[in-house]
């Protein structure tokens, strides 16, 4: 014969926290947005990713305009930067070129451009199709 108006023992526990523990939760939640609000401000100096190198896509696209015939149609279409390494980038790039008043031709290219030092960007190696250079 078990009564049924009986809570079970933990309920009580479950429901009720003390004080000290209230608080402890909430100075943990506090610490770790405190912590989140660090590592957010942390990536905002040190950006990555596009903003980190602008200038080496501007260099593979003047080693690929002085390399080309007939610079004076040159058109450079999305570029695609892939970082490799450390101040170290890979550039492609479609490239719409030709002669005045001929159909202009599309070649692929790809750069590989190191940051040199004073931020300044070194095209390593162009690639351009065999029968374009």
């Amino acid at each position: 014969m078990t009564p049924t108006n009986l809570k079970p023992v933990n309920a009580r526990h479950r429901t009720n926290k003390r004080p000290t523990q209230r608080l402890a939760a909430a100075l943990l939640g506090l610490a770790l947005t405190g912590a989140a609000t660090l590592a957010v401000a942390e990536d905002e100096d040190h950006p990555r990713g596009r903003d980190e190198a602008p200038g080496a896509p501007v260099a593979c696209m003047e080693a690929a305009r002085t390399a080309l015939s007939n610079p004076a149609t040159f058109k450079w279409i999305g570029p695609h930067k892939r970082k490799v390494a450390e101040d170290a980038y890979s550039i492609t790039a479609q490239v719409e070129y030709g002669p005045a008043g001929a159909a202009p031709k599309v070649v692929s290219v790809q750069c590989d451009v190191l940051r040199a030092p004073g931020d300044q960007f070194v095209v390593a190696k162009l690639r351009l199709p065999a029968r374009q250079r």
